[in-house]
């Protein structure tokens, strides 16, 4: 309850005072090269693919603006394609405060990706850095394969789970499912919830958003609130989960995305960091504020841009953020308010019926 208090009390002072803090959290895309061809993204289709230089890096996390970060998110693209995977961990390895690395992948290079958590994972423990992972999962067998564009993408990731849950300890510390929802796999969720019941996995759901470091912030035909029936879908299941999540923040948080589905807020009901705090660095070591809707802020090899370089930065972004259902985690005041509100009404229903 207390680190819960402190995260509302300084987010709530950097938003209100306009105040900007060095970064704890890095999201970073370390590749544009991806093997994927899904339906709720365009990277595969645009732009020159390359790496981040693991040597560029490791010399920009070595300057005084990042000594505060204590997570960094590896994804891509797709993360292992990479040609210099392991390097790019030791550069993130260096940062002196570093408490989680957390990697995305769809797990289409299995063997390699089991390959180089066996190779990274101790380095991580030396560091007392935990190791994380998260296996996107879309649907089941073709529905799966049908947004992701490849046929073998869900035995794949059925290869690297099984791998994990019977050798738990083994890679990493930690692993989840996510899934990406959208009006191509929103009549299936109940299918994943069936198939991976039996399994103690957790599956975090989110919405697919027009983003503009994938290419489609402008253009999302993808996403469930351009079809009636899509959305319908979508707010039943969020409905539902509301209900039958295994955690309290995982409760309200679904039925906040609920809410949003259902049109029924016109403010964001969850925290961000990423106007005054967090930051996105890409494959190009360009920086921005969040990965959705930020314009780019400046190339760290060039240098590493001031406070006010970012701050110029918040109100083009702001303007997004009301209608932003990612990053949809911890809610904000207003979100806990409005839950509660919900509830307390729930509670006089239920009485008044008995």
């Amino acid at each position: 309850m207390a680190a819960l208090l402190k995260i509302y009390l300084l987010y709530y002072i950097e938003v209100l005072l306009h105040i900007r803090r060095k970064p704890r959290v890095l999201q970073m895309p370390i590749t544009s090269k991806c093997n994927s061809r899904c339906l709720t993204c365009n990277i595969w289709k645009y732009g020159e693919k390359k790496d981040i230089d693991e040597v560029e890096l490791r010399h920009v996390l070595n300057n005084s603006f990042f000594s505060k970060v204590e997570s960094v998110g590896i994804n891509g693209g797709e993360p292992t394609l990479h040609s210099n995977f392991v390097e790019v961990i030791k550069a993130v390895l260096t940062l002196s405060s570093l408490k989680s690395i957390f990697v995305i992948s769809n797990c289409i290079n299995s063997d390699k990706l089991l390959e180089y958590l066996q190779e990274i994972y101790p380095l991580c423990k030396e560091k007392q850095v935990r190791l994380k992972l998260q296996v996107s999962i879309d649907g089941v067998d073709d529905i799966h394969n049908m947004v992701r564009g490849i046929k073998v993408s869900f035995e794949r990731s059925l290869l690297v789970l099984h791998e994990l849950y019977k050798n738990k300890g083994r890679y990493l510390d930690d692993f989840n499912i996510g899934c990406t929802i959208s009006k191509h796999n929103v009549d299936y969720l109940a299918q994943i919830e069936d198939y991976f019941s039996e399994y103690d996995i957790p599956i975090y759901y989110h919405l697919a958003v027009p983003n503009k470091r994938i290419h489609n912030f402008d253009n999302a035909p993808f996403s469930v609130l351009t079809d009636k029936h899509a959305t319908q879908m979508a707010k039943e299941f969020f409905h539902m989960k509301s209900g039958t999540a295994t955690t309290h923040l995982e409760k309200i948080r679904c039925y906040l995305i609920y809410l949003y589905l259902s049109g029924a807020t016109h403010k964001r009901m969850f925290l961000c960091d990423y106007l005054y705090r967090d930051i996105t660095i890409d494959e190009n070591l360009d920086t921005f504020l969040c990965a959705t809707a930020s314009y780019k802020v400046g190339n760290l090899i060039e240098e590493i841009p001031s406070f006010q370089q970012y701050n110029i930065n918040v109100k083009e972004t702001k303007a997004h953020c009301n209608t932003c259902i990612h990053y949809a985690n911890i809610p904000n005041l207003r979100g806990l308010y409005t839950y509660l509100v919900y509830k307390l009404k729930t509670y006089k229903w239920i009485s008044i019926y008995k």
